[in-house]
């Protein structure tokens, strides 16, 4: 069993992969948006809200993300 924070949890790849889980959807969707954006995380957001206020205060990531795509 592990003690945490669902954040603390649901960020920490090994333990999720050692119980035979998944990395919750949303929170795969920012970890990969941050990667391919070339950003660090900021914090571990877990709700909807969360994430899109850490991506809202990142600006040149989403624009560099914009370019990625184009």
């Amino acid at each position: 069993f592990a003690e945490g924070s669902p954040a603390e949890i649901f960020y920490d790849p090994d333990l999720i992969a050692e119980a035979g889980l998944k990395i919750p959807l949303l929170v795969r969707i920012y970890l990969d948006y941050c990667a391919n954006a070339g950003t660090a995380p900021h914090g571990q957001p877990i709700r909807l809200e969360e994430v899109l206020a850490g991506l809202l205060r990142n600006p040149e990531a989403d624009a560099q993300s914009r370019k990625k795509l184009e």
